[in-house]
């Protein structure tokens, strides 16, 4: 928290004109967490509908990449693709600046990458520090894939679950103190998180409402969610109550 404290107390001294300045020139949509389930369909559908002009990914290793298909043997990044990668994105330092500075929307995708202490607190602090660096780079707005989890789970509280809900309410407050850039939370379950749901109560067969997700919240599969956040991209006005919730 002391992170987030210390960021809130320095607040940028451009003008809301220079912002507007700097906003009508971004034209790069930057994706974290784009090697996943959720991050490949949304990138291919990006490719095929979106008008963006530029698709910018930052991920931990080349490896990754070329796992999800956005690099060839040769290592060159493919479809028009541009990569970046980012070894430790909990070190706020390693950040570059430069990888925010055309980007009209910064998409978070990330999950912990186990339920051991050190990589949740590793989640927390990469999901801070892109915070920090979308607000001190005026990125007009940031999505980040929120819990579908909604208060009064009977089951309790997984570990992957409270790391998200912690992580969810720190940058919640850090945007409120930063007006210069919006924060809109997916609320969707994907298909396959269904297994992070269940690590506690193991339940057999897809029983979201009984590991607490909200029953409005429906499990969605990724071709829906990547479509939801392409319209999402393309259009500032759009919503669907559904999938995403500014603030």
């Amino acid at each position: 928290m002391d992170t987030i404290n210390n960021h809130i107390m320095s607040t940028s001294k451009d003008t809301e004109a220079q912002a507007a300045d700097k906003s009508m020139a971004r034209d790069t949509i930057l994706i974290i967490g784009a090697t996943g389930s959720l991050g490949r369909s949304l990138v291919a559908e990006l490719l095929h509908r979106s008008g963006v002009r530029k698709i910018c990914l930052l991920g931990r290793s080349c490896q990754s990449f070329a796992k999800a298909g956005y690099i060839d043997s040769d290592g060159k990044s493919i479809d028009n693709l541009h990569v970046v990668v980012c070894k430790d994105m909990s070190d706020r330092a390693q950040l570059l600046d430069e990888w925010f500075s055309d980007v009209s929307v910064v998409i978070c995708l990330a999950r912990p990458r186990s339920l051991k202490a050190g990589d949740g607190d590793s989640f927390h602090s990469m999901a801070v520090n892109i915070s920090v660096a979308v607000c001190e780079n005026h990125v007009p707005r940031f999505l980040l894939h929120g819990m579908p989890y909604v208060e009064g789970n009977s089951f309790g509280e997984s570990p992957t679950m409270k790391i998200l809900k912690e992580t969810e309410e720190e940058v919640k407050t850090y945007f409120g103190a930063h007006l210069q850039s919006t924060l809109t939370v997916s609320r969707c379950c994907e298909m396959c998180e269904i297994g992070h749901l269940n690590e506690e109560v193991h339940l057999l067969g897809l029983l979201p409402c009984a590991t607490g997700i909200n029953p409005r919240l429906h499990p969605a599969t990724a071709l829906d969610f990547a479509s939801a956040v392409v319209s999402f991209v393309d259009d500032e006005a759009y919503t669907a109550p559904e999938f995403l919730q500014v603030g």
